[in-house]
C-alpha cells in the first residue's frame, strides 16, 4: 500500500509537469560599478541550448546512460552500539539516465533518474523492498519569456539509508519517499533580480514504524537580489513554510526565515556566500508528543569554494538551522563540512570529506549528540567508458541518551560504465 501511494504521488507530479509543458509550449574589481544588461530571452536561449554530453539520441531527446555496481562491506548496518552491531556484505547495482529535450528555441525539459537496489548477503531481511531512487533525480522545465526565466521542477527520491538523519540509531533501514515540486521565477531588471517561488513537499514513510512522520509542507519564497558589480551580489532571503502531519502524533508547524545574504567573488578562484538571519520555528499542539517547544534564534550559512591550482579544489561549509524532528518538534542542527578534490596523477582522482554535526532536539527527553565522519574516494578510468573507485566512510555518533552511540565503517569497491 505504501509503494502504491508513493508511486501515485510521483505520477501526479510528472503528469502535472507535462500538462504545464503542453499549455506553455505555444507561447573582477570589488567596489567597481558596472553596466549590466538584463538577461534577455536571446541570452537565456543561448544558455538553454548549450550542448551537453550524451551517448544516445532519440529524435530530439538526448540521453546519457550510466550503470554501476558497488560492493560494500559495512561493519554496523543497524547503527547500534558495539554489542548489537551487525556486519554484512552488500551489493548495490544501479543505473542512471540523464536526458534533455529542446522543445522550442526558448523551452527545454530535462531530467535525471537514478535507480538502484541493495542486496544483503547475511541479512536478506534488509534487502530493498522496492527500487531506490537517487537523491539527484528530478524533472525540470525551463522557459525564457522576455526578462523572465521560469523553472518548473519536480525532485523525488526513494531512500533507506538511516545515516542521512543524525537522530537515528539502532535501526538498519529508514525507508521513505520524498518529493519537492514547485516553481521558481526570476525577473531580471538589470542590476536587480527578483526571485519568487513555491514548493510543495511530501514525506511518506514506507515502513509503519515511521508513519508519524508522514507530512505535506508548503514553502513560499521571495528573494530580491542586487548585483553591486561583477564580484558582489547582495540579497534578502525570505522563506515561509507550513507543515501538516498526516497523523496527529507529531505537531504541525510553521517556519519563517528572513535575512540578508552576500555572494562575493573574492578572487578569480575563490567564491564566498554568507547567509545570516532570523528563524522562527513554531509548533502547535495537534499531536500527542509532549513537546511545546519553539525555536526563535539566528540561522546562518557559510560556503567557501576555492581552486588552489589546476590539480586541486576544496570547499568549506557551515550551517546552523532548526529542522523537523523525530519524536520532537525540531532539532537545532549545527554542521561543518570540508571537502577536497585532488588529481594525484593524470586521470586518477582523490576526493576527501570530513564533517562534524551537533544535534540538540527539543522536548522533555531531549537528545544532544555529536557526529563526526570522514570519506575518502580514489577513482581511476580503466577505459574511456569504464571507471573504478575505492571508497571508505567512517561515522561516529556520541549521544547523551543510552544506547544511541555508534561507530560505523564502510568500505566499497565501485565499477561504473557509460554506454
Amino acid at each position: 500500500m505504501k509503494l502504491e501511494r508513493s508511486l501515485l504521488n510521483l505520477s501526479i507530479r510528472v503528469i502535472f509537469l507535462f500538462c504545464i509543458l503542453f499549455l506553455l509550449n505555444g507561447g573582477e574589481l570589488l567596489g567597481q560599478e558596472f553596466a549590466r544588461q538584463s538577461l534577455t530571452s536571446s541570452e537565456m536561449i543561448r544558455v538553454l541550448n548549450r550542448d551537453e554530453r550524451y551517448n544516445l539520441r532519440l529524435g530530439g531527446v538526448k540521453l546519457q546512460v550510466d550503470a554501476a555496481l558497488q560492493g560494500e562491506m559495512n561493519d554496523n548496518i543497524n547503527l547500534s552500539s558495539s554489542k548489537g552491531a551487525l556486519s554484512d556484505l552488500i551489493f548495490r547495482p544501479g543505473v542512471e539516465a540523464k536526458g534533455g529535450w529542446q522543445i522550442t528555441e526558448s523551452n527545454k525539459i530535462s531530467g535525471t533518474l537514478g535507480m538502484s537496489f541493495a542486496k544483503y548477503v547475511a541479512h536478506p531481511e534488509y534487502d530493498s523492498t522496492m527500487p531506490l531512487i537517487a537523491p539527484n533525480s528530478e524533472t525540470e522545465f525551463v522557459m525564457a519569456i522576455g526578462d523572465w526565466k521560469v523553472k518548473l521542477f519536480d525532485r523525488f527520491r526513494m531512500q533507506e539509508d538511516p545515516t542521512s538523519n543524525g537522530q537515528l540509531s539502532s535501526i538498519a533501514a529508514f525507508r521513505r519517499f520524498e518529493n519537492d515540486m514547485g516553481l521558481l521565477a526570476d525577473w531580471d531588471l538589470n542590476q536587480f533580480i527578483l526571485t519568487s517561488g513555491y514548493t510543495w513537499s511530501t514525506f511518506l514513510s514506507i515502513d509503519p514504524i515511521f508513519e508519524s512522520l508522514n507530512r505535506n509542507s508548503n514553502t513560499f519564497i521571495f528573494e530580491p537580489k542586487y548585483l553591486m558589480n561583477e564580484a558582489i551580489i547582495l540579497g534578502l532571503s525570505n522563506r515561509y513554510t507550513v507543515t501538516d502531519f498526516e497523523k496527529q502524533i507529531q505537531n504541525d508547524s510553521t517556519s519563517l526565515q528572513s535575512g540578508p545574504f552576500a555572494e562575493v567573488k573574492v578572487t578569480k578562484y575563490t567564491t564566498v556566500r554568507v547567509d545570516i538571519g532570523y528563524q522562527d520555528y513554531s509548533s502547535d499542539r495537534t499531536g500527542t508528543i509532549q513537546d511545546s517547544s519553539s525555536f526563535s534564534s539566528i540561522y546562518s550559512r557559510l560556503s567557501v569554494k576555492n581552486r588552489l591550482n589546476k590539480y586541486m579544489n576544496h570547499d568549506l561549509s557551515f550551517t546552523r538551522m532548526a529542522e523537523a524532528g523525530i519524536g520532537s518538534n525540531f532539532v537545532d542542527r549545527i554542521a561543518v563540512d570540508y571537502g577536497a578534490d585532488w588529481q594525484i596523477v593524470k586521470d586518477t582522482g582523490l576526493r576527501g570529506v570530513v564533517f562534524y554535526e551537533n544535534l540538540s532536539s527539543s522536548g522533555g527527553n531531549a537528545e544532544v549528540a555529536d557526529r563526526y565522519g570522514l570519506l575518502g574516494r580514489l577513482s581511476y578510468p580503466l577505459t574511456i567508458s569504464t571507471m573504478v573507485a575505492l571508497e571508505y566512510r567512517f561515522t561516529y555518533k556520541d549521544s547523551n541518551l543510552f544506547e544511541k552511540d555508534y561507530i560505523q565503517n564502510v568500505t566499497s569497491a565501485i565499477v561504473s560504465y557509460s554506454f
